[in-house]
């Protein structure tokens, strides 16, 4: 049986392909069970397409403003300290604004 061949290969076809085989099989609607299945499939791949292509969108978001952040942390940042250190004429920072332990 038709069933049997696809239970061989479970990485291929789970239990819910095999069971509704099986039950057009055993219900003489092979041909409206299989039109079934690959109507089912087809509207899977759809469905995993538009998910796919509506992600897309977020992620270039997400990549770019990690890549800005990074670019300010390394380039922008650095020069702050320039700035208030002549700005501050030979004064020490606010400590919170030093780099070392806060806790002192």
């Amino acid at each position: 049986m038709f069933s049997q061949a696809l239970q061989q290969h479970p990485k291929l076809f789970d239990r819910l392909y095999v069971n509704m085989i099986k039950a057009g099989e055993a219900g003489g609607v092979l041909d409206v069970v299989l039109d079934r299945l690959a109507q089912f499939l087809e509207k899977s791949v759809r469905v995993r397409g538009k998910i796919k292509s509506a992600m897309t969108y977020p992620l270039i978001i997400i990549i770019v403003a990690t890549l800005i952040v990074a670019a300010l942390m390394v380039f922008v940042v650095p020069k702050f300290e320039i700035i208030f250190a002549t700005s501050l004429k030979g004064q020490s920072l606010p400590a919170l604004t030093q780099e070392g332990d806060w806790s002192q």
